[in-house]
């Protein structure tokens, strides 16, 4: 009789400490996109963060950032996961998201204590206001060159390159470039 309540004891105790491993019960977003084995992408028209590349389905360093996320989610969740991108505008972006037509929006809200109790955010991902001022009064030396990497397409663009999604483009696969190299 003994053997058997310290047998049960140990049974019930290697179950305690196993499950937290067998999986908690999803709930909300996560519950949905398990559920559906897909996750909704909201995205903003707004370079360099998100924008339509050259075959129309969005790029930038935030759709890089959800589609990170979501892989994560894939391999957290063990299944298979679809993608659906929806455009959003700066209008209605918040309310997509706190509606639950998104899960995730992929562009450059910023975090305040107002927004904040409508939905959730990430940690913070870029920080704009800081940096040195440019010697020529248009852009940073250091910002703007890199050692040993020669252009190889010239972009016209004017001075606001950086909302024009070619230029993007063609800077995102030189550094590409230059980073493998290393």
């Amino acid at each position: 009789m003994a053997n058997s309540k310290a047998a049960f004891g140990t049974l019930l105790t290697a179950f305690i400490v196993a499950s937290p491993l067998l999986g908690q019960e999803l709930d909300g977003t996560l519950k949905k996109i398990k559920e559906s084995s897909t996750v909704t992408l909201g995205h903003l028209t707004s370079a360099p963060f998100s924008f339509p590349g050259p075959d129309k389905r969005p790029v930038g360093d935030s759709i890089d950032l959800c589609t990170y996320i979501a892989s994560r989610i894939q391999q957290q969740l063990g299944i298979n996961l679809k993608l659906n991108w929806v455009p959003v505008t700066t209008e209605n972006r918040l309310e997509m998201v706190a509606s639950g037509k998104v899960d995730i929006e992929c562009g450059t809200s910023t975090a305040s204590l107002l927004r904040q109790e409508r939905v959730d955010f990430s940690l913070m991902t870029f920080v704009d206001g800081g940096g040195r001022k440019p010697l020529d009064g248009v852009v940073a030396y250091e910002s703007a060159h890199i050692d040993g990497v020669a252009s190889e397409k010239i972009l016209r663009s004017g001075h606001s390159t950086q909302s024009h999604p070619e230029t993007i483009e063609e800077v995102r696969r030189i550094l590409r470039e230059y980073l493998d190299q290393r």
